[in-house]
């Protein structure tokens, strides 16, 4: 999607944190501590890291940590418990969801959420945990990394999609289903 909205003419700013969203003369101005991005029309996607940008929406979505494990490569070992390229989710317990990466090569495995930021090494030892429990056969892989970050439940359960004013418009809080209602949203 990056590469797509370069093409179109669209530039990205990473780690430019946006401290101030304000409105003049028919343009939305973005501030960060390094400068300012100007443009006709801004699309709030953070979710969880909003936090006061938009007060508006903060006091409508809870920010919630989930948490992610990579493991070590050992293709072999896991194609004999995962023989789909396609994207799992397990609904049974908080929605494990995981995923073949490095053409298989390794296993990408999120779940779990927090409403406070946890340890990642110690939530990926229970994220392997429950990934033996649904594969008995990988206890023996290990985990490469561990981490979190953060998504928002909207208050009232339901996505958030609208537009607070001239050129202001956020899509977000999609409570962990945002791959595939983004997608929606869009349109």
């Amino acid at each position: 999607m990056a590469n797509e909205l370069v093409k179109l003419g669209g530039r990205i700013f990473e780690r430019s944190r946006a401290n101030k969203i304000s409105r003049e003369n028919g343009t939305t101005m973005i501030e960060t501590l390094s400068g300012r991005v100007r443009a006709k029309d801004v699309l709030i996607t953070c979710g969880g890291y909003t936090d006061r940008l938009v007060p508006k929406l903060a006091d409508s979505y809870i920010p919630i940590s989930t948490y992610m494990v990579i493991t070590e490569p050992a293709k072999e070992l896991i194609s004999t418990a995962i023989r789909s390229t396609s994207a799992i989710g397990d609904s049974r317990r908080s929605s494990d969801y995981y995923r073949l990466v490095d053409n298989g090569e390794r296993i990408l495995w999120g779940g779990m959420i927090t409403t406070r930021q946890a340890e990642p090494a110690r939530l990926g030892i229970l994220l392997k945990n429950r990934m033996v429990e649904t594969y008995p056969q990988l206890a023996s892989i290990n985990i490469e990394r561990s981490w979190s970050g953060k998504m928002a439940y909207a208050k009232h359960l339901m996505p958030q999609i609208g537009k607070l004013g001239e050129g202001l418009w956020y899509c977000m809080s999609f409570g962990g289903h945002g791959m595939n209602t983004t997608a929606i949203a869009e349109r």
